[in-house]
């Protein structure tokens, strides 16, 4: 090997460590995030029913866990238990990443409707409270009757 391609190895090394641990934490992730993306085979795509149903708990489990950062301090736990609720029903169908970008989506159009300022949240139950409704007094019901899902 030429001298100078030990200098740029030893240079590369050397920025390496320099890396802080989380870049170095992510770099690897991400490679495998592509590596097993590419190795997994593709999922089959759900009934469209149930493609709807899916989408409707990941709007509301992120409508509740948005609401438990606007909402008083004795709506916390009911709120975050309706959205474990709807999440855990979810993962019937679901992978936990198709779950995450599909809440994901719906909390980055709640926080469009308030433009980021969590003072604007009425917007958001306006929105989303009367479609979830039903989905959270089935929450309530299942944790009286201690109903795991």
């Amino acid at each position: 090997m030429p001298r100078g391609g030990c200098r740029a190895a030893a240079a590369s090394a050397a920025a390496r460590e320099a890396m802080p641990p989380s870049v170095r934490v992510v770099r690897v992730l991400a490679l495998l995030a592509v590596v097993l993306g590419r190795a997994a085979p593709a999922a089959e795509p759900l009934p469209e029913a149930v493609q709807a149903e899916v989408e409707h708990l990941a709007t509301c489990a992120a409508y509740f866990f948005n609401a438990t950062n606007a909402a008083p301090m004795r709506e916390y736990e009911a709120l975050y238990g309706a959205g474990e609720y709807a999440r855990n029903r979810a993962l019937r169908y679901l992978d936990v990443a198709e779950f995450d970008r599909l809440m994901g989506d719906a909390a980055v159009a709640m926080t469009a409707l308030t433009g980021g300022d969590w003072r604007q949240f009425d917007r958001v139950r306006a929105r989303y409270e009367p479609v979830c409704a039903a989905l959270a007094l089935d929450a309530d019901d299942a944790a009286l009757t201690g109903e795991v899902d």
